[in-house]
């Protein structure tokens, strides 16, 4: 869809210039209308006629691209000493974040090299049966996991459409948040507990056993038999476990005997790439690097000197964690200031939007450092994928474990703490713990994880046995820095690990 500029401007204050956009900060894909005086930002707003945001536009869509564009921290100069690419056919490795990468420059980079990774999940089936729009006429929807207001923001707004036409909403999560308020039931529980109710439940749907230890599970199995309009959202954060295996055979046991709807919720592609635990594990062996987004913040010390030590390039929005440890750093175009197809979602087909702002004078995209002959196609593509019924998953047992490290974003990303207005919305990191669970340790002020001591915040919104970590805080951020989740986790390519 091709959205236009309204004949009546939705702004106020004095302007010369409307231009439309689509925002690519998550998978929503939300339009928008970019107001100017002259070169000036003056004002933003959701584009009306767009069928996404339905006129709505969040706040990290606004700090992203109007905030973003006035930030003084933003890099707008070549920093260090820029290293050009090799072309002699050394192991060249390159990692792609959301926001300043598109499906352009990912098919420039396979072109390139076979050492292409990023944090996306990448999905050998399709990421859902349902646009999110369909949510909303969902009879019947259990959200394993599934807080989009923390990953697709305005896809919340499909889940509390639900809501007010009476869906029956079953929420199982390990933050309480707002699918949690507007579900007809709500279990809080810990990581390992959301997946064993999926797999609870799968058993009871396939007549394995007659009914789950949560009453919950015995209400969700007739009513996927006897509803159509039913469906499952899961989260990525617990597709990021050791347990994802388990999450999608359960899904298609559960399939298989009905044919409830699913989506997989977050940052999800159907292009295939090598994953954040392949980038952690090939780096030694890569001649050179070149980096978009902010992976070092997922590293431990000895990954990161390993990054120090080689040849490399980073092409950021922010002197962030990365951006101090590669050798030469170039300022980056986002995705409102270049033509940008995206692509990471549930969005069948890529969404193609045009520049908006004018980039800082020194700021390339990533097909300028690799340029090659890809060219993006208006192609679902979904479409040639099969089902996660289709798949085979091992049949493995769950992990055991008693507590678990759950590090993830919160209101903000990691884009969000580099602007005062966002970062205020969560200005420290801190360890968040039921106080059940802060009882039985003996907990009050501090824990320290893995030699790493972090405030301690006691809430009910977090499920017994669970250590909540905002995943958004580094070391080089400029108001209230904090510590990578590298140093903090055992397999730091996980959202969630064991404890210990």
């Amino acid at each position: 869809m091709t959205l236009k500029p309204t004949k009546v401007p939705l702004t106020a204050k004095d302007f010369d210039e409307e231009r439309w956009g689509y925002c690519f900060g998550c998978g929503c894909f939300c339009g928008y209308l970019a107001y100017f005086k002259g070169s000036e930002f003056v004002d933003l707003y959701g584009h009306p006629a767009d069928p996404n945001g339905v006129g709505s536009f969040c706040t990290k869509g606004i700090t992203l691209i109007q905030g973003l564009s006035k930030n003084p921290l933003r890099i707008l100069e070549p920093l260090k000493e820029v290293k050009e690419p090799p072309r002699d056919g050394s192991k060249v490795g390159i990692f792609l974040d959301r926001v300043t990468t598109d499906l352009v420059d990912m098919l420039s980079a396979l072109e390139y090299s076979p050492h292409v990774y990023s944090d996306a999940l990448a999905l050998d089936f399709k990421a859902s049966t349902l646009k999110p729009q369909e949510w909303r006429d969902q009879k019947v929807i259990l959200a394993l996991e599934c807080e989009p207001v923390f990953s697709e923001v305005m896809f919340t707004r499909w889940l509390v459409d639900a809501f007010e036409k009476g869906s029956f909403i079953v929420s199982v999560s390990s933050r309480y948040a707002t699918t949690s308020a507007k579900a007809s039931k709500r279990l809080l529980l810990n990581p390992r507990k959301v997946v064993e109710f999926l797999i609870q439940l799968s058993d009871v749907v396939s007549g394995k056993v007659k009914k789950g230890d949560w009453e919950e599970i015995n209400l969700l199995a007739e009513a996927f038999k006897t509803v159509p309009q039913s469906c499952i959202l899961v989260g990525e954060t617990i597709l990021r476990s050791p347990w994802r295996d388990q999450v999608f055979g359960a899904l298609a046991s559960i399939r298989k005997v009905v044919r409830v709807n699913y989506s997989i919720v977050g940052d999800v592609s159907p292009v295939k790439t090598k994953g954040l635990k392949e980038f952690l594990e090939e780096i030694n062996d890569l001649d050179f690097l070149i980096l978009t987004g902010n992976p070092a913040r997922f590293m431990d010390d000895q990954k990161a000197e390993i990054l120090k030590s080689k040849e490399s390039l980073y092409l950021g929005l922010f002197p962030d964690i990365s951006a101090n440890l590669c050798k030469g750093v170039l300022p980056v175009k986002a995705f409102w200031e270049r033509e940008f197809w995206g692509y990471r979602s549930l969005q069948r087909v890529p969404q193609r939007s045009p520049a908006v702002c004018k980039p800082p004078k020194s700021a390339v995209s990533l097909k300028e450092i690799i340029p090659s002959k890809a060219e993006p196609q208006e192609v679902d593509l979904w479409e040639e994928k099969p089902f996660v019924e289709d798949l085979s998953f091992p049949e493995e047992p769950l992990e055991e474990g008693k507590l678990y490290i759950l590090a993830e974003n919160y209101l903000t990303d990691h884009l969000g703490h580099w602007h005062p207005w966002t970062h205020g919305m969560e200005r420290e990191q801190k360890v968040y713990v039921n106080p059940e669970t802060a009882r039985k340790l003996g907990l009050e002020k501090k824990l320290e994880i893995r030699g790493t001591e972090l405030p301690l915040e006691i809430t009910p919104n977090v499920a017994p046995d669970t250590f909540y970590i905002p995943s958004s805080f580094e070391e080089f951020q400029p108001f209230d820095p904090g510590v990578r989740v590298g140093r903090l986790l055992s397999e730091p390519w996980l959202r969630v690990c064991t404890f210990s």
